[in-house]
């Protein structure tokens, strides 16, 4: 009687052993970063369909879909950046676009939520193009954006 209890206590202390670690697996895939754009510490996302690098919609990135995304970056090779080249007016504007390249990385935490601070950009007009961006606030202002510019024109 003994030995079948101690089987019994045995078994269900192996049972616990294999599912601890998928318990902490999902744990840790539940705390993936989020991508955040203008409206500042709100709605990150996971997997984000969008980011805009310009809070009046002059620059958007649209997702086709994330290569990957996981607690230490993201990447996309299936992205279009779409800049408003306001003409006639940023209100009516026609839009360029261009396939592009995102890189998010060096994730950070904020009230307990983990997000990305830094987006890269890759993409090409007359040449290679690289843009690093940061997610920060500029002096006096309450919210963060991603500010930024060009890198240099080299793609790599």
């Amino acid at each position: 009687m003994k030995s079948v209890m101690l089987a019994a206590a045995l078994a269900g202390l192996l049972a616990g052993l294999v599912v601890a670690p998928s318990a902490q697996a999902a744990g840790r895939a539940a705390a993936r970063p989020v991508a955040y754009d203008c409206l500042g510490w709100h709605q990150g996302q996971v997997k984000a369909d969008t980011v805009a690098l310009s809070c009046f919609g002059s620059v958007v990135l649209k997702i086709g879909r994330w290569t990957y995304w996981s607690g230490v970056s993201a990447r996309s090779a299936h992205a279009t950046l779409r800049i408003d080249l306001c003409q006639p007016n940023c209100g009516t504007g026609k839009f360029r676009t261009y396939r592009a390249t995102v890189i998010l990385y060096r994730a950070r935490s904020h009230h307990g939520v983990r997000y990305y601070s830094r987006l890269q950009l890759r993409s090409r007009h007359h040449g290679p193009r690289r843009y690093t961006y940061r997610w920060s606030r500029y002096p006096g202002a309450t919210i963060p954006v991603w500010m930024g510019g060009p890198s240099g024109r080299s793609g790599q």
